[in-house]
């Protein structure tokens, strides 16, 4: 809802031609780091399921296709002036923005790792689903590396 809302906000900024000028940083950045926080505790649930003798498939499927349509809107959360060079407090790195097509691109790699990992849960394919959940995990850090400040 959060995401859809500010979305929606973005957009009637952007046709008023005040997109940059009048963003309320703080709410952006906030409603960044939420939408992390739930990626986080949607990644804690899958690897949980996964830990346990018999996962059940559905859990994980579900909570990776939430995933993947997070991950897909990922880099429309870093709207130009709501980085570190702006004064935003914000543990995302500069080079998101000076690099914003690789960070795409590696934002577009944890998608198809985790739609890979929503395949593989609906497939009920448990050894798939535990390399998928590695290849979701490496997507993460790739990124991480390159743009987040404290890691």
């Amino acid at each position: 809802m959060r995401i859809r809302l500010l979305g929606a906000v973005l957009v009637v900024l952007a046709v008023a031609g005040v997109a940059e000028a009048s963003i309320d940083v703080t709410t952006i950045v906030r409603t960044r780091q939420s939408n992390f926080k739930t990626l986080l505790n949607l990644h804690r649930s899958i690897k949980g399921e996964l830990m346990q003798a018999s996962p059940r498939a559905a859990v994980v499927s579900q909570a990776a296709a939430r995933e993947v349509e997070l991950a897909r809107q990922l880099p429309s959360w870093f709207i130009a002036g709501t980085g570190p060079d702006n004064g935003a407090r914000t543990d995302a790195r500069r080079e998101v923005w000076t690099s914003a097509g690789d960070f795409r691109a590696k934002a577009g790699a944890l998608s198809s790792a985790l739609a890979q990992l929503d395949i593989a849960a609906r497939a009920g394919d448990v050894g798939r689903m535990r390399v998928q959940q590695r290849a979701v995990g490496e997507a993460c850090q790739s990124c991480h590396e390159d743009y987040l400040s404290r890691f």
